[in-house]
């Protein structure tokens, strides 16, 4: 634990200052030997994600992501098999990891699509602007976001049937923001409409 607090202090210093130097501190806290302070980890982003998405920034994020992504890996050395005589039952340590880590993508992409669609609509919106740094769906790394909920089909039902609800919510939040970006570009959001 304390490795990773002293890590924190010098990695997360660059980006925020205020509030997101204990957050940085906190989130690195992901890297921890202890699954249950990786837990509270995860959910402590969850929670700076739901209600106070402005804290996250860019930076902030893409150094948090990949140990996020990394807590929806099933480790084979959270499973012990109990022998209950002639029934072995066996139990997955790490699965309450797993789901708190896989509903922390969903409220991350709920903040991306939620920061994405009040930049467009340039409204006031409950989700400031800046949330998730301001990058939006580009924040989350989505082809690792993607492959993450792709593996967690894989997984135990309580961390397959989340994913399997996220992707399509991923997929139309991505296609969404690629004919924003056409759009925004001046492009025909389907080049085969120009060549007729």
């Amino acid at each position: 634990s304390s490795s990773a607090a002293a890590a924190a202090g010098g990695g997360g210093g660059g980006g925020g200052g205020g509030a997101s130097g204990p957050l940085a501190a906190t989130l690195a806290l992901l890297g921890d030997a202890d699954r249950r302070v990786r837990k509270a980890a995860v959910q402590a982003l969850s929670g700076a994600a739901r209600h106070a998405p402005g804290l996250l920034s860019r930076d902030l994020l893409a150094a948090s992501l990949p140990s996020l992504y990394q807590q929806t890996v099933p480790d084979p050395s959270m499973v012990r098999v109990v022998d209950l005589g002639p029934f072995k039952h066996r139990i997955d340590d790490g699965l309450e990891l797993r789901k708190a880590a896989v509903e922390c993508l969903d409220v991350l992409l709920d903040a991306a699509v939620s920061s994405s669609s009040s930049a467009a609509a340039s409204t006031s919106s409950p989700v400031p602007s800046s949330a998730l740094g301001g990058g939006g769906l580009a924040a989350l790394d989505v082809p690792s976001f993607a492959q993450r909920l792709a593996a967690g089909l894989d997984d135990h039902i309580d961390v397959k049937l989340p994913c399997l609800l996220l992707l399509p919510k991923l997929a139309k939040a991505a296609t969404a923001a690629a004919a924003a970006a056409a759009a925004a570009a001046g492009a025909s959001p389907c080049p085969a409409e120009e060549a007729s």
